[in-house]
């Protein structure tokens, strides 16, 4: 379904994508994200990950994706401050380094989008939306979405909640 690429072409010309996931525990979502990325024909792959998951992640990780770390010292990574589309939140936990990485991502100004462990942690910090710079998506499943808007909501509510929300 994507358009074929000129043979001209190379990585470069699709964008940078970094993948902000994963932390020990929980390496295999960083890898799927970044499998589902490859499949969208996503260009220059990083996937930056927390220094304790990082050799699991690295071992997983598609050949094609440049895998690094986050220092526990909070520092944005190039990697991360050069990306033209962000993906942060799937397995990366739920606790003030996550909400630090939230912030950096938010002030880089490219497209973002939220997911998991980032939605969890953005629930208890809405004000942080105020901070984005560039646009962003946020995914959350019903759980996730309940977390976000304070409130359960049946199936025949999603829609309605999901409005509200963004309203």
């Amino acid at each position: 379904l994507l358009p074929r690429r000129s043979a001209l072409s190379h990585k470069g010309d699709f964008g940078r994508l970094a993948i902000v996931a994963g932390s020990s525990g929980f390496t295999g979502a960083p890898v799927l994200c970044a499998q589902a990325a490859q499949a969208m024909g996503a260009g220059l792959l990083s996937i930056v990950t927390r220094p304790d998951a990082y050799d699991a992640v690295a071992a997983q990780a598609p050949p094609e994706a440049m895998v690094s770390a986050w220092s526990d010292q909070g520092d944005v990574p190039e990697v991360v401050r050069k990306a033209t589309a962000i993906v942060i939140g799937p397995g990366l936990g739920v606790d003030e380094m996550t909400l630090k990485m939230l912030r950096a991502v938010f002030a880089i100004g490219c497209p973002g989008v939220i997911d998991a462990d980032g939605l969890t942690a953005l629930a208890k910090h809405l004000d942080l939306l105020q901070e984005a710079k560039g646009p962003v998506v946020l995914t959350p499943h019903p759980g996730e979405m309940t977390r976000l808007v304070g409130r359960k909501f049946g199936s025949d509510e999603r829609e309605s909640a999901a409005q509200a929300f963004t309203a």
